[in-house]
């Protein structure tokens, strides 16, 4: 499956993406949850501190003895002052408790949907008596819950004291819930969704373009090493740009032109060692049948015999010539230039073709009279 260039490249990017995708998600609605409820828990703790010190300014100032009783005489007053602090906060819920816990009022814009069940006078609501121990300890508290079971959906809440003559007699309790932050979370990760759709179809056609790019010389070469393999070495790779792969494909073209330099090379080379061997072998094989069928007579047998020797010393010397030129072609052999008489080494290939010569009537001429300098 992940033999293709392509498909590694189109998987690598894909995976690269995908995580890039989940951390920036991560990221982003981490940074607008902790940003929203930083926002909505001021927003909430200054709401909850004007109305409690609203009420405790109410009940000094009346001389009443309790919130319960300040809330009986007072409710439509309350009610408007809570309705004018819920204008600006979002889903609002106000409760006012008395020191036990008993819910005295409820205000704000989500009351209504909240608890449609609870008479006004509250006193079917109990908040959880812990919830108000830990608020008489801490002296506020701030949390995300249901409120122990009094909301259905869990809320951000935050709950002040209410003093009268420097004692606690009773509690505001601001809530909000977090629709409007999942909303936004639940658009921002559509939103990064979709942008990263759009990132994946634009790599998918930039991969493409780049893998084709890089492949294609590879292809090309893979190609023409299978041709070299059935020994075609005439092929060539097309060379563009002046990148990585640019410098491999003329490396292979170079590489292509020695092997097919020495691949012509091999094969003159076969065809003279081919001729040379053929013509002393010749030589011998004619020389031998005629003395074998009497075509010779026997007093010159003695004369041809050493033409025969004289032609098997000359494979001799081709043989170790070959060999030779094995060890120079592996560095084990350097050249020595020595002097030979070129005319000696012509006499001996006219008596080694004597009997060709004479079967043709043949008429050779030497002009060769200077020695020249071989191995």
């Amino acid at each position: 499956m992940f033999k293709s260039v392509f498909i590694k490249y189109v998987t690598a990017f894909m995976l690269i993406n995908i995580s890039c995708m989940i951390i920036l998600t991560t990221i982003i609605s981490s940074i607008i949850s902790t940003y929203n409820a930083n926002v909505k828990e001021n927003t909430l703790k200054n709401a909850a501190q004007y109305i409690s010190e609203y009420l405790s300014d109410g009940v000094n100032n009346k001389d009443f003895n309790d919130i319960h009783e300040y809330t009986t005489v007072y409710p439509e007053t309350i009610h408007t002052y809570l309705d004018i602090m819920s204008v600006n906060v979002d889903k609002l819920t106000i409760l006012v408790t008395d020191e036990t816990g008993k819910v005295v009022i409820i205000g704000g814009s989500e009351a209504t949907q909240n608890f449609d069940h609870v008479t006004d006078d509250g006193l079917t609501l109990t908040i959880p008596k812990e919830f108000i121990n830990k608020l008489k300890t801490d002296k506020y508290v701030s949390e995300h819950s249901k409120l122990n079971g009094v909301f259905e959906k869990e809320h951000i809440i935050y709950s002040l004291p209410i003093y009268a003559d420097n004692r606690m007699i009773g509690a505001v309790i601001a809530c909000s819930d977090n629709a409007g932050m999942n909303v936004l979370l639940d658009g921002t990760v559509k939103t990064i969704f979709m942008s990263t759709l759009w990132i994946m179809l634009a790599m998918l056609v930039a991969v493409y373009f780049i893998s084709e790019r890089l492949v294609s010389p590879i292809k090309a070469m893979s190609r023409a090493a299978k041709m070299f393999a059935k020994g075609k070495f005439d092929v060539r790779i097309p060379v563009y740009g002046d990148d990585e792969v640019s410098e491999l494909a003329t490396a292979f073209n170079n590489m292509a032109s020695s092997l097919s330099t020495n691949e012509e090379m091999r094969r003159v080379f076969l065809a003279n060692v081919s001729h040379d061997l053929r013509t002393p072998m010749t030589t011998i094989s004619g020389f031998i049948d005629g003395i074998i069928d009497g075509a010779i007579p026997p007093e010159k047998h003695e004369y041809y015999l050493g033409i025969i020797a004289s032609e098997v010393r000359r494979l001799s010397r081709l043989v170790s010539s070959l060999l030779d030129i094995s060890k120079i072609q592996a560095g084990e052999r350097k050249f020595t230039k020595i002097s030979f008489d070129i005319c000696e080494l012509c006499r001996q290939v006219l008596i080694s073709s004597e009997q060709r010569i004479e079967t043709n009537t043949l008429t050779l001429i030497s002009a060769v009279t200077m020695t020249i300098c071989s191995l």
